[in-house]
């Protein structure tokens, strides 16, 4: 992990990441009525993570699968518009079944069926139309494929350090998902509703930042087997 931290832009978008989360952190747990400014720095945090994969990209041993991460990224970046800012919050988990198929895609390699990645397109296509875009329909799907990838790490072939930072991400962003469901089947008096909104981010960004942190590769990284001895 001190390997990331050798090139000081990395190690500067980690720190800016971090600053972001404790500020909004404070603003939701300690204020009210900054929303709007909680709201901002969150998706100006999610940015810092696509740009800190772009950057890991560029310097990484193994581009295919860090590039997966950074288009994963860009479906997250494009699912938390339609979150954050409007009200179509079917769009955006449509979306995030996109960054989902993207890192089942990254678990499985060249291993991964095409077919399923196929299958599971046209079921979302047949669900936006067939359903007008019913929402718990989009979340049912997604639950499956974020369920799917969450199990995917547990065989794929990516290095340790990665494989354990995939999954820890995936644990997060499950949490985070879970805290999203409650919210949305709570009753605003419920004691507990608060506290929702709150954990939801907090468990979502973390989750973020580690998947971003496990497209790290460098050549010491990677698990080679060791060469045969040949006899002499």
């Amino acid at each position: 992990m001190k390997e990331i931290f050798k090139n000081r832009l990395t190690g500067i978008l980690i720190i800016s990441i971090l600053i972001l989360y404790a500020k909004f952190l404070y603003l939701d747990i300690l204020t009210a009525g900054n929303y709007a400014l909680s709201r901002n720095l969150k998706y100006a945090s999610i940015w810092l993570c696509f740009l800190l994969a772009i950057l890991l990209w560029k310097s990484s041993s193994n581009k295919a699968d860090s590039l997966l991460v950074c288009i994963a990224l860009t479906f997250t970046l494009i699912a938390d518009w339609f979150l954050l800012f409007t009200n179509h919050h079917q769009l955006g988990v449509f979306f995030f079944c996109f960054v989902q198929l993207t890192y089942l895609q990254r678990f499985k390699g060249k291993n991964f069926k095409i077919s399923l990645y196929l299958a599971s397109t046209v079921f979302i296509f047949i669900a936006i139309t067939t359903f007008s875009f019913n929402l718990y329909v989009i979340s049912t799907l997604y639950a499956y494929l974020i369920i799917s990838c969450s199990i995917a790490t547990f065989t794929t072939k990516l290095p340790k350090f990665n494989r354990n930072l995939a999954q820890i991400g995936l644990i997060l962003f499950i949490l985070c998902d879970i805290h999203v469901a409650l919210l949305n089947t709570l009753p605003p008096s419920h004691h507990y509703y608060h506290l929702t909104t709150i954990a939801t981010w907090l468990f979502y960004l973390p989750s973020q930042l580690i998947l971003t942190l496990s497209s790290y590769h460098s050549n010491q990284m990677a698990e080679v087997a060791p060469e045969r001895a040949t006899p002499s």
